[in-house]
């Protein structure tokens, strides 16, 4: 059950039922079905601050919480990002979507170096991008979407100075803007500043 902590309260009560009785009725039947399976939750908060504020059921999630695993965002596994590039542009394969080998070091080092704020879906979104654009051979770095090639730390790849403070303000703001879909509001909450400061800024560097 990926996001578990959306479930409306009649759903969660639902849920609750089947994993203590392992059984249920499908929609429309008349015949209870007994199940033997294993059930696997994700949530994205934390379910007990959910369970405090009476968000999600207790009783659920103590049904739900026997073995829990807490997951990292994907920024501070970077070990992690490439296996996954790899597994994703694999199973694009079996599908016959392409017959890309492999990421080019290039872009291996892009996908290592970008903070992925969403996390495993963005990568994989990234990588069947990856699929449709490259048809055989290694993945060059130019099939990569735009807001992962210009990311800061690849703005000043092989320049042969160090970056100004003036250099990592403009490529953070930029790339900012285009991780959250250039909404000024949620650009600014990110930046720690102002609507107003915001668009300063982006009048001093020329940022469109």
């Amino acid at each position: 059950f990926d996001q578990v902590q959306d479930l409306v309260p009649p759903l969660q009560a639902k849920l609750l039922r089947v994993i203590e009785e392992r059984r249920f009725e499908r929609v429309g039947g008349t015949r209870t079905l007994e199940v033997d399976v294993r059930f696997v939750a994700s949530a994205n908060v934390d379910l007990t601050e959910a369970v405090r504020a009476g968000r999600f059921r207790e009783d659920l999630f103590h049904r739900l919480n026997v073995v829990p695993l807490r997951l990292e965002p994907l920024r501070n596994r970077r070990e992690d990002v490439l296996p996954l590039a790899e597994a994703f542009l694999a199973r694009e394969r079996e599908r016959g979507a392409t017959a890309a080998s492999g990421f080019a070091p290039e872009t291996a080092g892009v996908l290592k170096g970008y903070l992925w704020p969403g996390n495993v879906r963005e990568l994989r979104s990234v990588v069947e991008r990856c699929a449709l654009v490259v048809p055989s051979g290694e993945v060059p770095a130019t099939a990569l979407p735009a807001q992962l090639v210009e990311q800061p730390s690849a703005l000043w790849a092989g320049r042969d100075r160090r970056p100004t403070l003036k250099d990592v303000e403009q490529a953070y703001i930029r790339w900012v803007l285009d991780a959250v879909g250039a909404s000024q509001t949620r650009a600014a909450a990110v930046l720690g500043i102002s609507r107003k400061a915001l668009w300063e800024k982006r009048r001093r560097y020329g940022i469109e």
